[in-house]
């Protein structure tokens, strides 16, 4: 049963942050492995529940009135420059490693990335992290 508990406190907290999350099963003396693996699914699960919620977080008042990074109209560079050159597979890519595979969806969901590309290359982002 203690292992059980173990594992799905890795398993949540990998929903939050991959990287605490396989610090965490290993101070919990979990083996490395199955702690990798819990803590990844965990970061999976977490970016499926944040795009569960896309339409509403694209729809939040703040959001609702701007369109960031058309490409028609003049946007901040900082942001928008590497939107536009990268796009959604970089995002995927360095959003796990840099600010977290979380934000980094709800990131790519406020710049307009569809659902499936944005799920895939996250996943891939994840798995790439480990």
């Amino acid at each position: 049963m203690g292992l059980l508990i173990n594992l799905l406190t890795v398993l949540l907290i990998g929903m939050v942050s991959q990287p605490v999350a396989f610090t965490t099963g290993r101070s919990l003396q979990l083996d490395p492995f199955l702690t990798a693996i819990m803590a990844t699914v965990g970061a999976i699960l977490g970016v499926m529940v944040i795009l569960s919620f896309s339409e509403r977080i694209r729809q939040w008042k703040w959001l609702a009135k701007k369109h960031y990074c058309d490409k028609g109209k003049e946007s901040s560079s900082l942001i928008c420059s590497p939107w536009h050159r990268y796009g959604t597979a970089g995002l995927g890519l360095l959003a796990p490693v840099l600010i977290g595979a979380s934000f980094g969806t709800v990131i790519g969901i406020v710049l307009g990335a569809s659902k499936r590309t944005l799920l895939f290359w996250m996943i891939i982002g994840i798995v790439i992290e480990l």
